[in-house]
């Protein structure tokens, strides 16, 4: 094998370890919508997200490491805090108020990153959001996935859907914009009735949540 073809075969199996931790996430949503979708599809939208987000970082050149290290971050993180919603959502009674109390929590959760990482380190903060924005405002490479993933589609529909007639400029930074892309994005899963099947084929219909592990 040619130094060329061994590094093309390095950079591949890196994006490839790059997507994992993302479908392990949508899989793991699926299956928490499979046992709680009565109470809300909240974990049905986060299941969505987490595998456009497996098939975008797949690819060679469609975003940079930065925004990879950025968006996982944030996922273990609000996996743990999903993961303890989960549970309490297991021992409630059905609300309809639930969708929207979970969006504005992680929402605000993820606020504070974002914060974090405009005062840390704000070159790098504005290199990850210009990439983040492209993909919520359907520009650059992102916007090819919406002709082959099921995923990636729905989620291309939820945005034009949020940017509407006046062209909204959707910005990662800006909270309000993102609960309103999230509340859109479980409306639609409401709509639809499921999450796409790619992501529940391997799903049980019924998985009791386990406990986050939170390290010392």
């Amino acid at each position: 094998m040619q130094p060329a073809e061994r590094g093309g075969l390095a950079r591949r199996e890196g994006h490839g370890r790059r997507s994992a931790e993302f479908e392990r996430r949508s899989v793991l949503y699926a299956r928490f919508d499979a046992q709680l979708g009565d109470h809300t599809r909240f974990f049905a939208a986060a299941a969505l997200i987490n595998a456009v987000f497996a098939k975008l970082f797949v690819w060679p050149g469609t975003r940079s490491a930065r925004s990879f290290y950025f968006l996982n971050e944030v996922g273990a993180a609000l996996e743990i805090d999903n993961l303890a919603y989960a549970r309490k959502i297991h021992r409630r009674q059905q609300d309809e108020a639930l969708d929207h109390a979970l969006v504005c929590a992680e929402q605000g959760r993820l606020q504070g990153y974002v914060s974090a990482q405009q005062a840390r380190r704000p070159q790098q903060w504005e290199t990850i959001r210009s990439e983040l924005n492209g993909l919520l405002n359907d520009r650059f490479a992102a916007s090819l996935f919406s002709r082959w993933c099921e995923s990636s589609r729905r989620l291309s529909q939820v945005l034009r859907e949020v940017r509407g007639p006046s062209r909204l400029q959707l910005d990662f930074a800006n909270e309000s914009h993102r609960i309103l892309i999230g509340l859109k994005l479980i409306e639609n899963v409401r709509a639809t009735g499921d999450v796409p099947r790619s992501l529940s084929v391997d799903a049980p219909r019924r998985c009791r949540p386990t406990a986050p592990v939170v390290a010392a």
